[in-house]
């Protein structure tokens, strides 16, 4: 039990000297008033693991001989623990405190911490010197690919000068004078020429790896048709050369074929590894897809075979009880501004119709005629003109029409007129020429 809770009857008594603060006295260990196992609020206990506590150290804990309160400015060494190993690196910072263990306040450098590395320069020099490199043989590989190009060459041999291995000096320039019609445009040439390089065009001359020749085809065209021609020299222009390897252009003063009507000078250049005799040169019109012309550049080349071939023919027949001509036909290359595929030709043909009064009216529309070229039968293409024949009113006469078709060439040919109701079929025979 406790005792009872007893009012005080006065102030309580200030011990000996209240009046002042007695100075202040080093403690001294075991200097402090001893209560005899009670509290003593003047002395607080000493940490643990201190040197002379009166608690002393606790098991299992090295004893040290450094004194906070003593002065000494420098702590000891991390104890030893003989059970712990060898030592372990704490990549993250220090250890944590052992119990008695001095630690460095905030802020101080981890002396443990790994320093930042710094970049070297040498590494951007190298790279920069890499990059100069990549650049420096980018540049010179596209200005060698350039210059090797040269066009296009096909066959054998295809950069070959044309069998002037020696080297030899030719003539520089031959004139010319043909007359030759593709894709309805027709070429008069007027001369060829070779030098080093020329000077309207930026593409010759441009060789790093050795001389090269280039050969320069000079001529005239004209648009013979209402419509435009849309081919490119560099695809429908070869040069032939002697040995008959073929050579593509590498330039042409103009892109793509003339517009309709349309007047003007033009050329095309080659380029060639030597010199080459200029009077043994042929020029092959025609893309690959199209029939092609070859023909010698020189005045007075055999070029007939390429031309028009006309028949008059004025064959009278019956068919859907009107009159009918087959007036005239004609083999041809070329049809408003257009080339005839490779292997085929245009046939022409020029009709006309009467239409007696008591026949009635007559209704034909585009499907009722037909060309048979030996086992191929071709309906008439966009180009033709029969829109007279649509409808035919009784008592109509001189009606005209003309048909146009694409065909593989033939030495005769068969229009071929359809049946239909109330009308019987009938075909028309006729030969070109030699069809070729």
């Amino acid at each position: 039990m406790f005792p009872p809770t007893v009012a005080a009857s006065g102030p309580p008594s200030q011990p000996e000297g209240a009046g002042t603060f007695p100075p202040t006295v080093a403690a001294t260990p075991g200097s402090g008033p001893n209560t005899g196992g009670g509290y003593n609020a003047s002395a607080p206990p000493p940490p643990i693991g201190l040197p002379n506590s009166t608690y002393g150290t606790p098991p299992g804990y090295p004893s040290s001989s450094y004194d906070p309160y003593s002065g000494t400015a420098t702590p000891p060494p991390p104890p030893t623990d003989p059970y712990s190993g060898a030592p372990q690196s704490n990549p993250y910072g220090a250890p944590p405190p052992q119990p008695g263990q001095y630690m460095p306040p905030l802020g101080t450098p981890n002396p443990y911490a790994i320093p930042n590395k710094k970049k070297s320069p040498a590494l951007y020099i190298v790279l920069g010197i890499v990059v100069a490199v990549l650049v420096i043989c980018g540049g010179s590989a596209w200005a060698m690919s350039k210059a090797f190009s040269g066009g296009d060459k096909t066959g054998t041999g295809g950069s070959s000068s044309g069998g002037n291995s020696s080297g030899g000096q030719f003539a520089a320039e031959q004139k010319v004078d043909l007359s030759v019609v593709y894709s309805s445009v027709q070429f008069t040439f007027t001369s060829v020429q070779q030098a080093d390089k020329f000077s309207d065009d930026s593409l010759s001359g441009l060789s790093y790896s050795s001389k090269k020749n280039y050969v320069r085809v000079n001529f005239k065209e004209q648009q013979t048709s209402q419509k435009s021609s849309y081919f490119s020299y560099r695809s429908s222009f070869l040069l032939v050369l002697p040995d008959k390897t073929t050579v593509s252009p590498i330039k042409s003063l103009e892109y793509s074929g003339p517009e309709g009507g349309v007047v003007r000078t033009n050329w095309v250049d080659f380029e060639l590894k030597d010199q080459v005799d200029l009077s043994k040169l042929s020029l092959r019109l025609g893309a690959s897809d199209e029939a092609q012309m070859t023909f010698d550049l020189k005045t007075g080349a055999d070029v007939s075979k390429y031309k028009p071939q006309q028949v008059t023919l004025n064959k009278s027949f019956q068919y859907a009880g009107m009159d009918w001509t087959l007036k005239d036909a004609t083999q041809i290359y070329y049809n408003n501004g257009k080339q005839a595929k490779n292997g085929k030709v245009f046939v022409l043909v020029n009709l006309k119709a009467n239409n007696p009064d008591g026949n009635g009216s007559v209704y034909l529309y585009s499907g009722f005629l037909r060309l048979k070229s030996g086992d191929t039968v071709s309906a008439p293409t966009y180009d033709s003109n029969l829109d007279d024949f649509d409808i035919i009113e009784a008592g109509t006469s001189n009606l005209q029409g003309m048909a146009v078709f694409e065909t593989p060439p033939s030495s005769t040919y068969t229009l071929e007129f359809t049946s239909g109701k109330n009308i019987t079929g009938t075909s028309v025979a006729f030969s070109i020429g030699n069809g070729s």
